[in-house]
């Protein structure tokens, strides 16, 4: 993380107040829909896994990261109450 970064503050979160639609564009959300049908074994290019492309591969993997990130987090505040 930079730690020079304005808007996270080095941490590498921002908060977010209103719709996140609008931090992120089009293309990006047509990834994230493609990434989603994947969990079923249906990929955006023909074939398998190892069929698609490395940015896309590089996508559903910080994808995941990021989702497990969350629902962790998720868990812990349950936790904590």
């Amino acid at each position: 993380m930079d730690a020079k970064c304005e808007l996270c503050k080095g941490d590498g979160y921002i908060p977010v107040n209103e719709c996140p639609m609008k931090y992120v564009g089009q293309q990006m959300i047509d990834a994230a829909n493609l990434a989603g049908f994947c969990k079923s074994g249906v990929f955006p290019a023909d074939g398998g896994l190892l069929n698609q492309s490395a940015w896309f591969l590089q996508f559903i993997q910080r994808l995941r990261a990021e989702t497990n990130q969350i629902e962790s987090e998720q868990i812990k505040r349950a936790k904590n109450g």
